[in-house]
């Protein structure tokens, strides 16, 4: 079996790329996503592998409570919830609330791929599943098609494969310690869109730049 080897079939690491339009100049390279229609046995394996990860993730409590993406019982409108509830709970309290929001061009595809290899190790997960994963992000190459045109295929050295059954969860566990950066704040995350708010008593509004500093 493929997870008992660790070894993800070479045959499946070439995907064709669907540009999908998001919004903009349609002639802006940059305003497409690149989707990755993997195989079907691909997808398979691949939910057998997110259901483990998944088991050891719920046992070992790691996803942070501010992260809604991609996960089960949470999401955009969970989000948005405990985020109107803070700001109404500070307003209660005569609170002023100002929120930074942040903007990660191009998360999914600049992941990093040893970063994200150590950072599972660090979360407990290991051989077998974590050589499968290392074996199913290296030495991936990608075909974009067009209508009937087809690139030569071009190698990918970053990313979790955006298209993928099991990518969002990695990008997930791949950025989860960033909500741990903001001591002072609130983060409030839905995959890779993230605000932070911070409060403050109204004559306290002059230390908000040294409190975001920190």
């Amino acid at each position: 079996m493929s997870l008992e080897t660790q070894t993800y079939p070479d045959i499946w690491k070439t995907t064709f790329i669907m540009p999908k339009h998001k919004s903009g100049s349609k002639t802006e390279v940059s305003n497409y996503r690149p989707i990755n229609i993997t195989p079907i046995a691909s997808r398979i394996m691949e939910r057998l592998v997110k259901n483990n990860l998944i088991k050891h993730m719920l046992s070992c409590n790691i996803i942070s409570p501010n992260q809604h993406g991609f996960l089960k019982s949470r999401s955009c409108l969970t989000c948005h919830l405990d985020f109107f509830n803070f700001v109404t709970s500070s307003r209660d309290r005569r609170q002023l609330v100002l929120v930074i929001y942040f903007d990660i061009s191009k998360a999914f595809d600049r992941v990093d791929h040893l970063l994200l290899t150590n950072k599972l190790n660090s979360l407990g997960i290991r051989d077998p599943l974590l050589g499968w994963l290392k074996s199913f992000l290296n030495n991936r190459s990608q075909i974009v098609k067009l209508g009937s045109a087809t690139s030569k295929p071009s190698p990918i050295t970053s990313g979790v494969v955006q298209g993928s059954v099991i990518g969002p969860l990695l990008f997930t566990l791949y950025i989860n310690d960033i909500c741990a950066c903001f001591t002072h704040g609130k983060p409030f995350i839905f995959a890779d869109d993230l605000k932070v708010a911070y409060t403050f008593q109204c004559d306290d509004l002059g230390n908000f730049e040294n409190v975001v500093q920190k």
